[in-house]
């Protein structure tokens, strides 16, 4: 009992550190471009990232600081620690419970989700909450009812939050073929039906727009290939671990068997969707959960202390310089010097506020963070997807083609900066009217 106050006491005291963090770190490119989404958000919208919107409407009401932003976040994940904590204890003892939740803060997709507002930390926790709803049904350690409908809400929630949600359904199936005689499990089956109801449901809101009355912006991503297979051999440590520890014990109890198979089919799905659908690879510490879980079992059971010491210090170093550096290649490529934004605060609101009610930029994240640093918050946009014709028109480059989107621009202004960080940094500003949509 001493020790599970410890291990409460130790995640409260990390949720206090990324409170911190997120008190004094200005809020960024790809956090605006959500909460800027978020706010002309229709309560009718099922789209996926639509769940993650409802929280920051709601979260609106009380403001629209760093710190608000980000809070949901820091609530999920330290829900998901103390998760993944109780769920290790229940196939191991107190000390692989504490390493499983240790690998879990290192863990640099982990710790960028806890210090961002990103749809990241609502789907770890969707995970998480799946996998111990999972495991108890699967284990026979407890068939009640909840852990049936826990399980069919944490499924439809990480759908809505993103499509890789797809996998957690995916594992309900696989395991059902490979354990055959959970089928006569009526309320498994159930599970099921009411899963793939939702998926159906949910694509056909994203695709064909029933229900979703908000303006989409584009989203891009710029991990470059060999940066990407780095970061998937580095944040796949553990499930590399667990492999290698199933196979050379020879070994798979059959109450591991559940977290073995969800341990696999979330690894492959990872990698699936990552390489077809060019998924920001930080997406990926959600498909962690349960060879965290199953690395703490491990480290008590067989001893791995070396091998899993090198695998912690590893991810530990990777999240540190995550963390505090901008040359990371964890970080998005426009978590640029943001202090610039916020300083140039009143000069885009004159702008703004007498030519128009939109940004407009080629990159919707630059957008996006220019938008959120007014007080009006105009609309996002760039010169292919936008609501409005007439705004500011922001580039990092001369633009001298302009014409051929506006049938009006004008030179507002041009600001640089100087900054020790970063360097050098140059933002033209245009107003433009009359845009061209008919040309698009």
């Amino acid at each position: 009992m001493k020790t599970n106050r410890m291990a409460g006491f130790f995640i409260i005291l990390a949720a206090i550190y990324y409170c911190w963090n997120a008190y004094v770190l200005p809020v960024r490119a790809d956090e605006a471009y959500l909460y800027l989404k978020s706010m002309g958000l229709s309560w009718s919208t099922l789209a996926p990232t639509g769940l993650i919107e409802y929280i920051l409407k709601g979260m609106d009401f009380f403001g629209s600081s760093a710190f608000q932003l980000r809070l949901p976040s820091i609530i999920f994940i330290s829900f998901s620690a103390l998760i993944i904590y109780e769920l290790t204890l229940k196939i191991s003892n107190i000390y692989g419970a504490w390493f499983s939740m240790i690998l879990f803060f290192v863990s640099p997709s982990i710790t960028y989700s806890y210090i961002s507002m990103t749809p990241n930390a609502l789907l770890i926790f969707c995970f998480a909450s799946y996998i111990y709803a999972f495991y108890m049904v699967t284990s026979d350690k407890d068939k009640s009812v909840k852990y049936y409908v826990w399980m069919a809400v944490s499924i439809i929630c990480a759908i809505s939050v993103d499509f890789s949600g797809i996998l957690i359904l995916l594992n309900q199936i696989i395991y059902i073929l490979i354990k055959r005689d959970i089928r006569s499990d009526k309320k498994y089956l159930l599970v099921i039906i009411l899963s793939s109801a939702a998926l159906m449901i949910f694509a056909a809101c994203h695709y064909y727009g029933i229900f979703d009355l908000f303006y989409k912006y584009p989203v891009e991503f710029g991990n470059h290939f060999a940066y990407r297979l780095l970061l998937f051999i580095i944040i796949y440590l553990p499930v590399i671990f667990i492999i290698f520890a199933a196979i050379r014990n020879k070994k798979i109890d059959d109450t591991m068997l559940p977290l073995f198979i969800s341990c696999i089919v979330f690894a492959a799905g990872g990698i699936i969707f990552s390489a077809v659908y060019d998924y920001d690879v930080r997406n990926l510490g959600a498909l962690l959960i349960p060879a965290l879980v199953l690395s703490g079992y491990y480290y008590e059971m067989y001893g791995y202390k070396i091998t899993i010491g090198v695998i912690t210090t590893v991810l530990m170093l990777v999240s540190v310089y995550t963390n505090i550096s901008s040359n990371s290649f964890l970080k998005p490529k426009y978590m640029d010097n943001i202090r610039m934004y916020e300083s140039i605060r009143m000069s885009i609101q004159d702008i703004s506020g007498s030519y128009g009610s939109c940004i407009f930029s080629y990159d919707p994240q630059l957008s996006s963070i220019l938008a959120y640093n007014t007080f009006t918050y105009p609309e996002a946009c760039t010169v292919t997807e936008c609501r409005s014709v007439s705004g500011v028109f922001v580039s990092k480059e001369k633009e001298d083609d302009l014409s051929k989107f506006f049938s009006e621009v004008q030179e507002a202004n041009i600001y640089r900066f100087m900054s020790i960080k970063d360097g050098k940094s140059t933002f033209y500003f245009y107003k433009v009217s009359g845009l061209k949509k008919n040309q698009q």
